[in-house]
């Protein structure tokens, strides 16, 4: 079986993928269009077509280099990335299409099916999630929420979603960010956060278990790790710190921030704690994941349900978690149960080296791949039932919405696939009046 991974890596998640497919002696070969400098620069497997398209498609939309200069680079990368397609249509088995990335413009989805290729589509947040539940894209908005705005960017990120949602034979998405999808997906963490065989931390790098209650002992040592922190909500972790701080507690947070990977490993392998956001709709991501894998707790904070039905108690990693107004109490159980950090890293470090090594994940995208029957490969299908977003506090999801349904109606909010949620949304924005939402939104 030949599989080729494309086209987008998202915080190393198809690199270790790769790598857990080489484990099981699958003929793997993976391309990212998207420069990616804080992987591991592992040597990868990828066929010479692959390797040159990407490289000239990196050429092409670099930045640094006039407009005329990229232009032979971009008509170089078109006719290399024909050439991909061919190579894929008949060499391949199945085509694994990372946060939304496909060949082209998703023309070519049809022939893909048609030469009997495999489509699986693997979405990581804000490659499906509503741009009005987007704390990233309400961010960027800068304070200022267009609701007419929001309104395009759903209709046209909800026409990518469902053109690609019809050719695949499979989708993987977490239920949180799946609201424009019109069938159930495969749960992103049924799959799983492949993470790679890290290094052991040199034992003089990591400190014993933090003992706060004695004033003799160092203070607790956080590390956070913020790529955007108004997304993150590193304000508010700095509030809650400086608070504690302020009444004793013995507790001290270094920030990093555009570092290479080897670095925020050896940062993570010296702390006892990781914080990693407190608006997150995932009870662990790709800097907990790593975390974890060093044995470290971390703290994720968010206003999703993180232990649903369609989950068993196996599937569900060991993190602190929260509600984003929770963050003081998660902290304070840290300093006051010294042994509390120590365990649930021990957890969560027993977790990803059996459940998400990369072998094992690789293993379940076989098994979705083999299935010859879409839907019997034994994973669960969720539809989604949130609507308070990722990366924002619930009351800027609330304005967002209001500002939709203000600007052109419930029809902006491309859910009329789902009049639930469409009453959902009607309600939490009338948050905005006073109005309370339902339990559902509850938080």
């Amino acid at each position: 079986m030949r599989v080729l991974i494309g086209f987008h890596e998202i915080a190393g998640y198809y690199e270790a993928l790769q790598d857990g497919f080489e484990k099981l002696g699958v003929d793997c070969h993976w391309v990212s269009l998207i420069p990616y400098a804080f992987g591991s620069h592992r040597r990868r497997r990828r066929h010479w077509i692959l390797a040159a398209w990407e490289g000239c498609h990196h050429r092409a939309t670099d930045p640094r280099y006039p407009r005329f200069r990229r232009w032979p680079w971009r008509i170089t990368a078109f006719f290399l990335g024909l050439a991909a397609l061919v190579w894929t249509m008949v060499r391949c088995r199945a085509v694994i299409f990372g946060f939304g990335r496909t060949f082209f413009s998703g023309w070519e989805l049809p022939m893909l099916r048609l030469a009997g290729v495999r489509l699986v589509f693997v979405y990581h947040g804000s490659d499906a999630r509503p741009p009005y539940l987007d704390g990233p894209f309400l961010h960027g908005m800068q304070g200022a929420i267009d609701g007419v705005l929001l309104a395009r960017v759903a209709s046209q990120r909800c026409r990518r979603i469902r053109w690609q949602e019809r050719w695949a034979h499979a989708v993987i998405c977490q239920p949180e960010t799946s609201q424009f999808f019109t069938r159930p997906s495969i749960p992103y963490l049924a799959i799983g956060v492949p993470c790679l065989d890290l290094p052991q931390p040199n034992s003089a790098m990591v400190p014993g278990p933090p003992a706060a209650s004695d004033p003799g002992h160092r203070p607790v040592l956080a590390i956070h790790c913020p790529s955007n922190p108004a997304v993150k909500g590193t304000p508010k972790i700095l509030e809650s710190l400086a608070a504690l701080a302020a009444d004793g507690q013995a507790i001290r947070l270094e920030i990093i921030t555009n570092r290479p990977n080897s670095e925020v490993r050896a940062a993570i392998a010296r702390a006892d704690l990781v914080i990693d956001q407190i608006y997150s709709d995932t009870p662990m991501a790709g800097l907990a994941t790593e975390a974890a894998w060093l044995g470290k707790a971390c703290i994720v904070c968010g206003y999703a349900d993180w232990r649903p039905a369609h989950l068993s108690a196996q599937q569900i990693p060991p993190t602190l978690r929260g509600r984003p107004d929770e963050l003081p109490t998660l902290i304070g159980r840290v300093l006051e149960e010294p042994g509390l950090v120590v365990r649930i890293g021990n957890e969560a470090r027993d977790f990803v080296r059996s459940q998400w090594s990369t072998r094992a994940v690789a293993e379940r995208f076989a098994r979705i791949i083999s299935d010859p029957n879409p839907g019997n490969d034994g994973f669960p299908r969720v539809s989604s039932n949130y609507l308070l977003g990722c990366g924002a506090h619930r009351t800027v999801i609330a304005q967002a919405i209001a500002s939709i349904l203000a600007s052109v109606g419930r029809g902006g909010l491309q859910l009329t696939h789902r009049p639930d949620l469409e009453d959902l949304a009607q309600h939490l924005a009338g948050e905005q009046d006073g109005i309370q939402a339902p339990s559902l939104c509850s938080g």
